[in-house]
């Protein structure tokens, strides 16, 4: 599924899509244009589908045959991002009640 929405990189999940930089084990020939090489060196696993075609500011077609490109040679691949959740005692409880370690305007730790 995910390399279908790479291929649509301007849908929302595409957005949300991370890639890195894969090292082959095989020694096969690839073949890089100076596109190819550009939007390698901006890949990283810290960035959205987004941010990196933000970066290279290539055209939507370009982004999309040298995405694929690099995927059908095997020197990316995709990465899962999961979302970090935070339970209830992270957050305060109401708008008057600070939560856990807050500091009081004097620096002095509340206590509860």
């Amino acid at each position: 599924m995910w390399k279908r929405d790479c291929m649509d990189f301007t849908s929302k999940s595409a957005a949300a899509l991370y890639f890195r930089k894969k090292i082959r084990k095989d020694l096969q020939t690839v073949s890089l244009n100076a596109d190819m090489i550009r939007l390698l060196l901006a890949i990283d696993e810290r960035k959205s589908l987004y941010q990196i075609a933000v970066e290279v500011e290539m055209d939507a077609a370009a982004f999309k045959k040298n995405l694929e490109s690099l995927l059908e040679q095997g020197l990316i691949e995709a990465v899962p991002k999961t979302i970090a959740r935070v339970d209830s005692g992270f957050l305060p409880s109401g708008p008057d009640e600070p939560g856990p370690g807050h500091r009081t305007d004097r620096g002095h730790r509340c206590r509860r």
